[in-house]
């Protein structure tokens, strides 16, 4: 996932401690990976997704990522 979060969407690995990741971008944290090996996997049937949506600071920024199953957009002013 570390690596989806920061070659495909374009974050930065901001800390990397333990079983925790921080990915961001500008100093700024916007998602944290934790390794959970007792988690269990979505019920069949269940969907099992969650939501997630990264603001990039420009069209061209946006335009240079790509997204599976995460909403990534450009904001207008």
């Amino acid at each position: 996932m570390t690596a989806f979060y920061r070659d495909v969407v374009t974050l930065q690995v901001q800390d990397a401690a333990g079983d925790a990741v921080t990915l961001g971008r500008a100093g700024t944290p916007l998602v944290i990976l934790r390794h959970a090996p007792t988690l269990r996997h979505a019920s069949p049937g269940s969907a099992g997704l969650f939501h997630t949506a990264i603001v990039f600071e420009s069209q061209a920024a946006l335009a240079g990522a790509l997204g599976n199953g995460i909403e990534l957009y450009w904001d207008r002013d």
